[in-house]
């Protein structure tokens, strides 16, 4: 939202004059006495803890939407505060019969889990820029009658993903991360990137059973394969590029890294997941890579900014993503969208703005360094 907008909505609303309430999708979900019972009995198995124990991710039984779909509901998230405060959890849901808004899978949690809205900036973006993305919005939650107030909700990847994107058969993956938290709760924890040479993958259709690609990863994370025999080198410096933009190096965290699985092309791109998208940038990826010192800093991202092919795409599109007139685009295609979802969020959070100025000032950054920089290829 403009500065100049934001005041003149917020001096609106000094003197008296209305400003019409958003419309707020309501998404009603129902369970039973007994199901919540045990919720409270599971959730209360990790409240002590450092991390939410998997006992606690059990699903039970709802009624989903108008239409009462038979789905199952449970608690969802790693960090205890997904749901240390009552009343305010993070859950994830599976419909059984049909789907909600196109959806088989979805989360829900408090806006603020993903940054409130930039979040939904940041998977617009990507939509605008035609990589993979991950449906984000807004909804009032109600859980048996209960109004939850504004939550996000966000899209699950499961095997009917790919459909909308125009792409051939695939499966998403993501590393297994379930030895980092258990460590964690057990207070073992290692670094991040000490669990990755060890970790395996998951994929989003248990039908897609190719050994071949479970094979390829463990080369890939070993440091024996090339990234350009596994990941589309353009959309992946693409992908890169935009992230340094919009400061989204917590989806870089392998942690959340998802990706998408091309079986026609065998190449793997990012899916936009879990962006946390913060302020100004002090360097960029490939700086934090280590590949311009020549060793690891970052053990992920100097697998992949190895590859000169993927170097030479990410070069190419930070001078596309970092001029005055990609952001005079976004700002005309995204920035009222995101005021919409703004206005949603703000119902809970009274107040609320966003601001494209430090995404302006990453460009000047970027423009800087490709400037002085005597790596370019």
């Amino acid at each position: 939202m403009a500065q100049s907008s934001r005041l003149i909505y917020y001096f609106l609303i000094l003197i008296g004059v209305s400003c019409s309430k958003p419309e707020v999708q309501v998404l009603k979900i129902d369970i039973s006495e007994s199901s919540v019972k045990q919720l409270d009995s599971l959730k209360a198995l990790s409240l002590d803890k450092p991390a939410i124990l998997e006992a606690t991710k059990k699903y039970v039984k709802c009624k989903v939407g108008p239409n009462q779909l038979k789905s199952k509901i449970r608690f969802k998230g790693d960090d205890i505060h997904h749901i240390e405060n009552k009343g305010e959890e993070s859950y994830r849901v599976k419909v059984l019969d049909g789907n909600y808004n196109e959806m088989t899978k979805f989360s829900l949690h408090l806006p603020e889990r993903r940054n409130n809205v930039y979040e939904y900036l940041w998977q617009s973006i990507l939509k605008h820029e035609g990589l993979m993305f991950t449906s984000y919005d807004f909804v009032e939650l109600h859980l048996n009658n209960e109004n939850r107030g504004i939550y996000a909700i966000e899209e699950g990847h499961d095997s009917s993903y790919s459909n909308r994107f125009n792409r051939p058969e695939g499966v998403i993956l993501k590393f297994n991360e379930k030895g980092y938290w258990n460590d964690l709760i057990k207070d073992e924890r290692k670094s991040l990137d000490d669990y990755l040479t060890n970790t395996s993958i998951e994929k989003s259709n248990d039908l897609f059973n190719d050994k071949k690609l479970d094979a390829l990863f463990k080369s890939f994370l070993s440091d024996s394969l090339s990234v350009d025999s596994l990941f589309d080198a353009e959309l992946t410096g693409k992908y890169l590029a935009l992230t340094d933009v919009f400061n989204c190096s917590h989806s870089l965290v392998w942690i959340n890294m998802r990706f998408f699985y091309n079986a026609q092309t065998q190449r793997c791109e990012f899916v936009g997941y879990d962006a946390e998208t913060y302020g100004p940038i002090k360097e960029l990826m490939i700086d934090k890579s280590g590949v311009l010192d020549g060793k690891s800093k970052d053990y992920m991202l100097y697998l992949f900014f190895k590859s000169k092919s993927i170097q030479k795409a990410y070069f190419k599109w930070l001078k596309v993503y970092s001029s005055p007139e990609k952001m005079s685009e976004w700002l005309r295609e995204i920035d009222p969208l995101v005021e919409e979802k703004r206005k949603i969020v703000e119902i809970r959070i009274p107040g609320l703005y966003y601001d494209w100025e430090k995404f302006k000032t990453n460009q000047e950054f970027i423009q800087k360094w490709l400037a002085d920089s005597s790596y370019l290829p």
